[in-house]
This record gives structure tokens, sequence and C-alpha cells, in this order.
């Protein structure tokens, strides 16, 4: 055997202690392979499931926000957002709403009307959803979302929260959309609106109303325990601590009165076909003539009564509603309210003429009282107010109240209060027989989305052991 030199063996030795693999060694760096593998196949899969899951959301599921415009009908709307920056709205000019959440708020003088837009592949704006809020309320609009793209999933989503007073809503929807519109209380109780439909809500410290004049909505408590589903023509209301009811609901003594829902489609021609019960001609002294037909503003369809070609005369341009006979008789009730909601586009006159005759927007009631004595009621509306005609008066001969102003093209809802308070004791309706609305001047545009007038009883008793809640 040769021996083996000092300079061999130490070169053995020093490979013997540094650099052999034991077995246990082995299937440690084996471990570790494969944990990497895994570890790469992990990050790999949920590389590919992030990616197509996002790519799925963001194309079929992600949302972008609808359209939000303010306009303010008449005083002063008060917007404060999350930076409690408070900015005071005055005017017909639209105001866009981008901030979100963000409460608004109005005086006892004051009412807004905040509409939902979305585009249409022409470009347009198409409304979806009006909200019209009352003097004195307020509520906060927390979201109002719309698929981001026409192929999306979902819907339309309206959310508004900490809501008191009183406010009207119009909702039309959007072909081939559901939409879906939640409105809570300062308690949290919640009204929840899934159907084209016109809506009426009321909130205060000792109860939460809803009064469905057409569409379809549901009631709930606060702790979400009970429910109540309102169909079109009934309402429903939720008492502190209790659960909700349907209430006595007020009966609409017009028909086909929606015109937002009730208009058939035009023809093309300036004369439209009206709904049934309703009939509507032109009164003037020279051409030209004025007009009714089927119109549009802000996406909300309406009845439109128009005299333009600078005309220079009187003209008027009527719809009424008469009741046969003897008339609607009311005398079984307690209640009763004219409501309508209109928009002014123009007036050629300052305020309502040199009399206080010729206002765009008339209302006219004509009835027998309890006495039998035939009576009329009026009430007219205008925006255009011009100094150098200040000596016009404020009021038609026949007219028991000023006309009241408002702000230019803007939508507006109007009610009377109960009529049976608001007239003299010794002319209190017993019959109703004929309701009118008419424009009147020498030029005038004046669309009217709805006029309705309701019967009924005033509320009924609060339940002794209900204790008023102002809510959080």
């Amino acid at each position: 055997m040769n021996p083996i030199s000092k300079g061999a063996r130490g070169v053995l030795e020093s490979l013997d202690t540094a650099t052999y693999i034991t077995p246990e060694m082995e299937k440690q760096t084996q471990r570790l392979a494969w944990l990497i593998v895994l570890v790469a196949f992990g990050v790999f899969c949920s590389v590919c499931i992030g990616s197509t899951t996002g790519v799925y959301f963001f194309f079929f599921e992600s949302t972008i926000a609808l359209e939000s415009v303010l306009h303010v009908g008449r005083g002063t709307a008060v917007i404060t957002t999350e930076d409690l920056v408070e900015r005071g709205i005055r005017g017909q000019d639209a105001y866009s709403l981008v901030n979100r959440p963000a409460q608004v708020s109005t005086d006892s003088q004051s009412q807004f009307t905040m509409s939902f837009y979305v585009t249409d592949e022409n470009q347009l704006s198409q409304l979806v959803a009006a909200v019209t809020l009352k003097n004195t309320s307020a509520f906060s609009l927390r979201r109002a979302n719309r698929p981001r793209f026409e192929w999306s999933n979902g819907r339309y989503e309206i959310e508004l929260q900490n809501f008191t007073g009183e406010m009207d809503v119009v909702v039309l929807g959007a072909p081939n959309r559901a939409l879906l519109m939640r409105i809570y209380t300062q308690r949290d109780e919640l009204v929840y609106i899934n159907q084209p439909g016109r809506y009426m809500l009321s909130a205060n410290d000792v109860y939460f109303h809803a009064a469905n004049r057409a569409g379809e909505a549901i009631l709930f408590s606060a702790n979400r325990e009970s429910n109540l589903l309102i169909p079109a023509g009934q309402e429903g209301r939720i008492f502190v601590g209790r659960n909700p009811v349907f209430y006595p609901a007020r009966v609409n003594l017009l028909e086909n009165s929606l015109f937002v829902f009730d208009m058939p489609a035009n023809s093309g021609d300036e004369i439209t076909t009206l709904p049934g019960r309703w009939g509507c001609a032109n009164v003037q002294a020279d051409l030209p003539r004025g007009v009714y037909l089927l119109g549009t503003v802000d996406g909300r369809p309406a009845l439109r009564l128009r005299r333009a070609e600078d005309a220079s005369t009187n003209g008027e341009t009527r719809c009424k509603q008469p009741f046969a006979g003897i008339g609607k008789s009311v005398s079984a009730f307690n209640y009763l309210e004219l409501e309508t909601t209109f928009y002014l586009n123009y007036q050629s006159l300052s305020e309502c003429g040199v009399e206080g005759s010729e206002c765009p927007l008339m209302l006219h009631l004509q009835y027998v009282d309890t006495n039998g004595v035939p009576r009329e009621w009026y009430q007219g509306f205008y925006y255009n107010l011009n100094p150098a005609f200040d000596a016009y008066k404020q009021r038609c001969a026949s007219c028991m109240q000023d006309h009241l102003q408002i702000n230019e093209k803007t939508w507006y809802t109007f009610e009377t209060g109960n009529l049976f308070n608001v007239l003299p004791a010794d002319a209190r309706p017993a019959s109703i027989t004929n309701v009118e609305f008419y424009a009147s001047g020498h030029q005038y545009d004046t669309f009217i989305s709805d006029i309705a007038l309701y019967a009924g009883f005033v509320d009924a008793t609060v339940p002794v052991d209900v204790v008023p809640q102002a809510g959080n």
C-alpha cells in the first residue's frame, strides 16, 4: 500500500468536514426545494385567481357614481360634506353633488329636487329617480351607484340616510336594469323601493309614514324583525318602538292624474291624446293658439302647456276634470288636499299680469260648500318678477291668497294643506264639481308632472305608550 501523503490526507479531512452532505441534510434540502415550488405554485394560482376575479369584477360587478344634480325650487338648500363645510345653494342653477356622503337640508321656506341620471348610448341624460325634499327636512346621500358598463351585472342603487321631514320620490327606473332605493330614518327605520312609481314619505320623532301612490314599497322596523309590503294606493306607518301597520289610505278623487306614468305615447303632432277623464282646450283673444302636448324635461315625462310665436295678447291653455251631477262628495272626510308637481319653463309677463290673473300656472277648484253655495278657489304660480311692473296685483280678484313665486326651470311640488282648515268655516267644501289647471298670459311654457286631490282623515291618535325619539 502506498502511504498517503500529509497533503492528501489534509485534503481528505477538509472534504470530510466541510463539504460532505449527510442524508439528513439531503432530506432538508429536498423539503426546502419542494416548499419553494409549492409556494411559487400557490402564488401563481393566487395571481391567476386574483387577476381573473379582478377582471371579472371590473367588467361585470364594479360600479360608478350616478350623476346627482340638485335644483332648488324655492329658498336655499344647505349641503354639508365630510369636511364639515356648509354650502348654501340658491336659484335655479344646477348643482352637481359629487362628494359623498353629503347631508342636504332645507329651512321652513325652502324646497329642492335631487335628480339621479344615467347617460345613454346617445350621450343623453336619462332620469332614473328624483327626490323632492320639502321644507324643514333633511337627509344624507350615502351613495348613488350604477353598473360601470352596459353588459355589467347588478342594478342601480340609491341610499339615503338620516331622513327627517317630508319628501316625494319619483322612480322611473331604466330599461332592462333593476333599481333599488333604500331610505333610512334617524332611528334606522327603512323603506325599501324597487319598482317605478311615486312615493310620499314623512318622518318625525313619533313615526315614519310611507304613502305609495304608484309602485311598490316595503316598510321595515328599526330592528328589521318586522316588515310591511305596501301596494299601490296604500299607506303604512311605524310608530316609535312599534311594528309597521297599514294606515287609512287617502283617496285620490282624480283619475289618471300621474301624467309622468299615465301619458300615452305621442303620435308626433302637437295635440296629445290625453289620459281618460281629462279635457284640454285653448282660449285666446288673437292668434297664435296655445298647444298642449306630451313633453319631457330633465328626463321626466309631463303634460306641457305652451304658447309662443311672439304672442302679445292674452291666451289660455286649460285642462280640467269635471264631476257630473252634484259633484264628488267630500262631506264624509275631514281631510282634503290638492297637490301638484310642475315646472315653469318660461313666461313673458311679469308676475301674473296687471290684474293678477295671467299666471303661467293657475290651480282652480270649483266646489259647493256645506250651505249649498257654489264657490271657487284659486292659487297661482310665477317666477318672473320685473321691478318695473311692481304695481301689478299679487292675487286675482277671486283669489284668497297671493300668488307664489318659485324659481325658474325647476321642478316644484305644491301642497295646499288640509283645505278644510285653509278655507273659512262658512266656505267648507261639501262636494267638488271641477278641478282645473291652466296656463295664462301672452307667452308661457309649463310642464305638469302630476296633479291629485286627496281626501281622507287626519292623523290617527298616537298610541299612549309611544315616547317621541329623535334618533341618532
